[in-house]
């Protein structure tokens, strides 16, 4: 991609990230009583975030020349579903930090994280019920699907905790259902509201799910190399609440039996230290785990790049936002 085309994307992605927020903004300030139920909404839509999701949905509709204006508020609704699930997570995983500020369970307490977050999933149903000149009954079906997919995904996730048998083929299954499920369903909405072929809709379907399969792994990565400040989160609680991650599975894979039972022998712990932390961090970078997941992000990002040169539209922007996603830091 040019230095020009790659600056111009650029523009397009942050000028689409501004017309998302000050829609949310728009939301969350329309709504005030009871305050129990819609201040804590409040503060999860204006706790910022990478906006991706939403952002897909917009460059998607404007890569077939779609309708911008519904493209906005199916982007608002992906986002807000996405923040009813990161509500939720963040109870059962019980996170106290996300996107740098105090979780709602932290911040109030788990009942009103509760229903705050099913607030969000009612309030992502109806803005997409304000959405004119489209087939709302088709997006409401590709939603309400993604939605069961997504809680079927989180379950499998909170099942394998209890598990030391999973596989990397069925953490591949749960995230798909979860993560790249999600953004899947962000770019056929997109090419749904575009009003684009169903062939169409399936082919941007696969270049979301490979999108969202690297997101992910890539995220499972950022747990072991980054830091809390950096990703604005909590870190660590992936390994205290004995998740499965493509990152220990990948490891665990890799290592001679000498390095795989040190592993599971921290796994086998149910408490941990800070030098706990510190230790397992380095065992899995000594079998080259760092180098192959990212070996492994980069050739799903390169599957999915190799799906949009296939696509019927300008996809110069979407190019620009894969590579980045590739590249992020946080």
């Amino acid at each position: 991609m040019s230095t020009i085309t790659a600056l111009q994307s650029k523009d397009i992605v942050e000028g689409f990230r501004r017309d998302i927020h000050e829609r949310l903004m728009e939301i969350a300030g329309s709504y005030g009583s009871p305050e129990s139920l819609y201040t804590p909404m409040q503060y999860v839509l204006e706790s910022g975030g990478k906006r991706i999701r939403p952002v897909l949905v917009m460059l998607v509709a404007d890569a077939y020349g779609g309708n911008t204006h519904a493209a906005l508020d199916t982007g608002v609704a992906l986002e807000i579903l996405h923040n009813f699930t990161l509500v939720h997570d963040d109870i059962m995983d019980r996170d106290n930090q996300r996107r740098g500020r105090p979780t709602v369970h932290t911040k109030w307490d788990i009942s009103t994280a509760i229903l705050s977050g099913d607030g969000l999933l009612a309030l992502a149903y109806k803005v997409l019920l304000n959405i004119e000149e489209v087939d709302v009954r088709h997006v409401l079906k590709i939603f309400t699907d993604g939605v069961m997919d997504i809680c079927e995904g989180q379950a499998f996730d909170k099942e394998f905790e209890q598990r030391t048998d999973v596989t990397l083929d069925e953490y591949m299954m749960m995230i798909g259902k979860k993560t790249a499920r999600l953004i899947s369903m962000c770019c056929v909405l997109g090419g749904s509201i575009s009003g684009v072929s169903s062939p169409e809709q399936d082919r941007l379907g696969r270049f979301g799910f490979l999108l969202g399969e690297a997101f992910q792994v890539q995220d499972d990565l950022l747990e072991l190399t980054s830091t809390a400040d950096v990703m604005g989160k909590s870190l660590g609680s992936d390994l205290t609440e004995q998740k499965k991650t493509f990152v220990l599975l990948k490891a665990l894979e890799m290592s001679d039996p000498e390095a795989e039972k040190k592993i599971r022998s921290f796994l086998d712990v149910e408490h941990h230290t800070d030098a706990d932390f510190v230790a397992l961090k380095s065992m899995l970078t000594d079998v080259g785990i760092v180098e192959k997941t990212k070996e492994f992000v980069q050739k799903k990002i390169t599957k999915a790049q190799k799906i949009l040169a296939g696509l019927d539209a300008d996809t110069e922007h979407l190019r620009y936002l894969a590579d980045k996603l590739s590249h992020r830091k946080a």
